[in-house]
């Protein structure tokens, strides 16, 4: 039996522990930045979610509106018109 393997038996979980050290002391700074990217991209889409919430209530109020009801029959009125000038036009 080689002399040298016990001593190679016992320093091994110390060489394991090691490298676990050694892995989570360069990933752990890695995995704070990424957590902090991830919190900024998570407050802007919260924020953008909120403004598209409001973008659609707003909308949602603008049939309620009358001077945007008068536009609209108006524009109705008016495409009506262009299309008897356009039909009288063509013949």
């Amino acid at each position: 039996m080689d002399a040298s393997l016990p001593t190679q038996f016992l320093s091994e979980p110390s060489l394991g522990l090691y490298r676990i050290q050694e892995h989570v002391t360069t990933k752990v700074p890695q995995l704070v930045a990424v957590k902090k990217e991830v919190r900024e991209v998570e407050r802007l889409v919260v924020m953008a979610n909120s403004d598209l919430h409001e973008a659609q209530e707003i909308v949602r109020s603008l049939d309620r509106v009358t001077e945007f009801t008068k536009i609209a029959e108006s524009l109705k009125a008016l495409k009506s018109r262009l299309q008897e000038k356009r039909a009288g036009g063509q013949n």
